[in-house]
């Protein structure tokens, strides 16, 4: 059933980018995925049985033209964030939680596809023609 023709569907499911998406809602309000891309938003609940779920994390992440892997609105070099996520500095999320873990999931992916490519042109200019 696409989202559109659940009735009282949570305000999260509702608010998610999503494509293609079939869910199912049981009678005691759990959402059960059954495929379709889920590309961003909160999953708050539920199974996830089929489809597509991007990595999320709670914040924006990318990567700058100088090079800085960006997370929310901090950037910094994979050598400032290694010795942050080293650290114990708390900003907005504290550390021993799952978001936590998935900001630095996030950062760990970022790296490992800057390092993969090795020259953020590659990354920020379009493919030649």
């Amino acid at each position: 059933m696409k989202i559109s023709e659940l009735k009282n569907a949570p305000e999260w499911l509702v608010l998610a980018d999503t494509k293609d998406a079939d869910v199912e809602m049981t009678s005691w309000g759990t959402v059960i995925w059954k495929s379709g891309d889920f590309l961003g938003g909160d999953f708050l609940g539920g199974e996830f049985r089929g489809g597509i779920m991007m990595p999320l994390c709670k914040w924006v992440y990318g990567f700058t033209a100088e090079g800085k892997i960006k997370i929310g609105c901090e950037e910094k070099t994979i050598e400032e964030w290694n010795a942050w996520f080293a650290s114990t500095e708390v900003k907005s999320t504290k550390r021993d939680t799952i978001a936590f873990k998935k900001i630095q999931a996030s950062f760990e992916a970022a790296k490992a596809y800057l390092n993969f490519m090795g020259d953020i042109n590659l990354i920020t200019k379009p493919e030649p023609q």
